[in-house]
């Protein structure tokens, strides 16, 4: 958690989540926004926007007012472009194989680039039921 708050609050970076299907890692990232104070909540939500068409991608990519991008693509394309136009994206991944663990790997968690934080698939899901990570 401390991970996704870290990228939420600072500068524009990737931050790829994988779990058992692409909507449990976005409900994580949206359990962590939800516990958030109302303030910092309501200033994230209102940059995060979830796209699911590469047409739509292309245009937000370079917009340049700051957005939280959720990639809901197979293989988007133009990172590096969206965070050189100043947004956070979100990449969210499946799982594959048997591992029932959500593992978050950011870049800008540590000083050799990557951290992963396993959470059990379980407790993925009282995280998205409570809101409570």
């Amino acid at each position: 958690m401390i991970c996704v708050l870290s990228w939420l609050r600072g500068s524009p970076n990737p931050l790829t989540l994988q779990g058992d299907s692409p909507e449990e890692a976005i409900a994580f990232l949206a359990a962590v926004i939800q516990n958030l104070g109302d303030e910092e909540r309501t200033a994230i939500l209102s940059r995060a926007v979830v796209v699911e068409g590469a047409t739509a991608w292309q245009s937000l990519i370079t917009s340049s007012d700051p957005l939280i991008l959720v990639a809901r693509l197979n293989q988007p394309e133009g990172i590096g472009r969206a965070i050189k136009s100043g947004h956070h994206v979100f990449v969210p991944l499946e799982r594959s194989g048997l591992m029932t663990a959500i593992l978050i790997m950011a870049k800008s968690c540590s000083s050799s680039g990557n951290v992963g934080i396993v959470m059990t698939s379980e407790r993925a899901r009282a995280v998205e039921r409570t809101g409570v990570v």
